[in-house]
């Protein structure tokens, strides 16, 4: 079957100065001819979505630089637009967060072509400051002084804007509430060290400033939205107070200073911290989380026509569960709780979580103070995020931080992100700039993040993609993993116009087509090896009761016999052989795996190629290795997103997916594997 590829993209002229520019979206090439790329991996890495980063090898490094680009002194412009896995699901089904045990894994690079890296600049995955099992995005430079990091966010969150205000008299604006008007106006409160709550309405798309007011004392630190859907009426949260409220916004953003027409008495409990609404069968149910630093929480479900003007308590409640501390917002999506917290209920503490409830269940089937486990749990946008709401078009959760690993640790998490809370990362656009006088600025997605003040001690010998300059390969050598597009390096500041031609993908006139090759029984859940046929040893399968497959109920683990080698055949579609046989086509390989430790019974995919008698033209595999352990070194055993490709040549008819593993300890041969996924690539 035949996928829509990507659209044509127009060429623009190319903006004034010297830039490199690599799109990487259809093939290997700068578009101006600065830089020439070798290729590590067996490759092509290249898909619609950009160049494919697989964490073990895929690299593309060239060494002859322009004398524009290598001196440290200069100024320039460097960016790329990155799409990370997911480095943050934590729920049953993928035990730990991704992450290597390395200090930096590079996505782009420009420095010294060493074996210790010096860059100039760089982005790549370093550590997270707020949990130690996962990697955030992040720039560096090696300063005059110092190595200078800046961290740019987890990569299943989406960095939309900072605050639209930073500081007044010496105190920082801290985000708190959020909600939006509509899909195009967007509210957003923030509380002056706790003595001043500003809202302010802003636009979504760059959090500029549309107009604002102040809620009067005693309300100095304004934490939750929520609109009640029958009425519209807005309902805010207060912390010193310790009591919810009405605000009527439009009138409040007339006169400069809110209008609370509701005040609700909460005192009776452990701070009422995050509020919604939702509807189950006809009756519409104020829910509210309590916050505690220690101690046992609720989440209270209250029928709301006991809420208004009155002094609520826990006799009101219809039902009430005990919750995780430190609960920062709530939000109701369709039938589905997201719960925004500094602490996970279930998972590893200190970190920032979202977790979701199934909460028309909980109300319509789960007694009053039973036990509640989220049906799932993410990292969220840091480890202090706030406020969560609903994006009315696109149904992602959006939330402000109010830092990174600690409250106001940095203005660059004085933000607001998106996500869709499912697992997946999010594409983002990373920019720094070097005025060439002690001054970086450094962007997301356009916007103003960061900057620092600081000197570039490393001329340019180098620029890689996808790796380190020199290493050897391996998970834990500083590869990777994710998609990277539209890198750029330019010989000034990238401006406005030049950002808005690189990420429009101009510079690229090619389209890749994209040809999916159905597997039969890809993740096991057939419960046996329907698909499958083993060509050496056996092939058996796990269920989730023995270890929990990355997806659904089952996943493969490769028997116990010394050398294992399984493969599913598969027919090349019509629409793909003429670009095959004119050498412009090549087979993408994914697969999820996991290692009972970290050294032992390596394993990997690989590609056969058989023309349509069928003969074998061509046979390849991935690197042969262990994936990694948690970063404890123990178990659980985390699951690695792998990839492999590699060309297809005149007269490939039929592709063989394999799976390859080598007993080297024990009985068991111990690699598994789950989902596995192929496609045709064609220029």
């Amino acid at each position: 079957m035949m996928l829509a590829g990507v659209i044509a993209k127009r060429r623009n002229v190319v903006p004034a100065g010297n830039l490199a520019i690599m799109p990487f979206t259809y093939d290997e090439t700068d578009k101006n001819s600065f830089l020439s790329f070798t290729r590590q991996g067996n490759g092509p890495h290249q898909t619609p979505s950009g160049m494919e980063c697989d964490g073990y090898e895929a690299r593309y490094k060239a060494t002859t630089i322009p004398s524009w680009m290598s001196p440290k002194a200069h100024a320039f412009g460097f960016q790329m637009t990155y799409t990370g896995y997911c480095h943050a699901r934590v729920d049953a089904k993928f035990t730990c967060p991704l992450s290597t045990k390395d200090a930096l894994d590079i996505i782009a690079y420009m420095g010294s072509d060493a074996t210790s890296p010096s860059p100039k600049a760089l982005f790549g995955n370093v550590a997270d400051p707020a949990n130690a099992g996962n990697t955030v995005v992040a720039f560096r430079t090696v300063g005059a002084s110092s190595t200078r990091t800046v961290h740019m966010g987890r990569t299943n969150w989406r960095f939309r804007h900072q605050t639209p205000e930073y500081q007044s008299g010496g105190n920082t604006w801290v985000p708190q509430a959020i909600l939006f008007k509509d899909a195009n106006h967007l509210w957003l409160s923030a509380h002056l060290n706790d003595t001043k709550s500003r809202t302010w309405e802003v636009n979504p798309s760059d959090g500029s400033l549309l107009r604002f007011y102040d809620f009067p004392s005693p309300y100095n630190h304004v934490a939750n939205f929520a609109r009640r859907p029958s009425t519209g009426d807005v309902w805010f949260t207060d912390s010193p107070t310790s009591n919810c409220g009405i605000v009527d916004m439009e009138a409040s953003f007339t006169a400069g200073t809110a209008v609370v027409t509701t005040v609700m008495d909460t005192t009776s409990f452990n701070k009422i911290g995050a509020i919604d609404f939702i509807t189950v069968s006809g009756t519409e149910y104020f829910v509210a989380a309590e916050y505690k630093t220690s101690g046992t929480p609720y989440l209270y479900v209250f029928p709301a026509s006991v809420i208004g003007a009155v002094t609520l308590t826990a006799s009101n409640r219809f039902k009430r569960w005990p919750i995780g501390i430190q609960i920062q917002g709530l939000c109701v999506s369709g039938t589905k709780l997201y719960i925004s917290a500094n602490n996970s209920k279930v998972a590893t503490p200190s970190a920032g979580f979202i977790e979701r409830y199934d909460l028309a269940n909980l109300i319509t089937s789960v007694a009053d103070g039973a036990t509640i486990t989220p049906e799932y749990v993410e990292l969220a946008a840091s480890g202090f995020p706030e406020d969560a709401c609903v994006h009315p078009s696109t149904g992602d959760i959006w939330t402000p931080t109010e830092g990174n690993s600690s409250p106001i640790s940095d203005r660059a998490y004085l933000s607001v992100w998106s996500s869709p809370v499912n697992g997946t990362g999010q594409e983002n656009t990373y920019t720094a700039n070097y005025d060439g006088a002690g001054n970086f600025t450094i962007l997301m997605n356009g916007l103003p993040y960061f900057t620092l003040s600081d000197t570039p001690a490393t001329d340019v010998s180098t620029v890689c993609v996808g790796g380190p300059p020199q290493a050897s390969v391996g998970f834990t050598n500083g590869y990777a993993f994710g998609f990277v597009k539209n890198v750029a390096i330019k010989d000034a500041p990238i401006d406005a116009t030049s950002y808005a031609a690189i990420v429009s993908g101009s510079y690229e006139s090619g389209s890749l087509s994209t040809y999916t090759l159905t597997l039969t029984n890809p993740g096991a859940e057939s419960g046996n090896t329907t698909g499958w046929t083993s060509e050496s040893g056996n092939l058996n399968v796990f269920p989730s009761t023995t270890l929990p497959p990355h997806n659904g109920s089952w996943s493969f683990y490769t028997g116990n016999q010394a050398l294992s080698i399984t493969r599913q055949r598969v027919t090349v579609p019509s629409g793909a052989q003429s670009a095959i046989d004119a050498g412009n086509a090549w087979v993408k390989a994914r697969w999820w795996q996991a290692s009972n430790d970290a050294t032992s019974d390596p394993g990997g995919a690989g590609i056969r190629t058989l023309d349509a008698t069928p003969t074998q033209l061509t046979e390849a595999y991935s690197g042969q290795q262990a994936t990694p352990l948690s970063v404890t070194g123990s178990g659980p055993y985390p699951w690695w997103p792998r990839a492999f490709e590699a060309a297809a040549p005149s007269g490939t008819r039929n592709v063989d997916m394999l799976l390859k593993s080598t007993r080297t300890s024990g009985t068991n041969n111990d690699t598994y594997a789950d989902d596995f996924s192929m496609v045709i690539y064609a220029k």
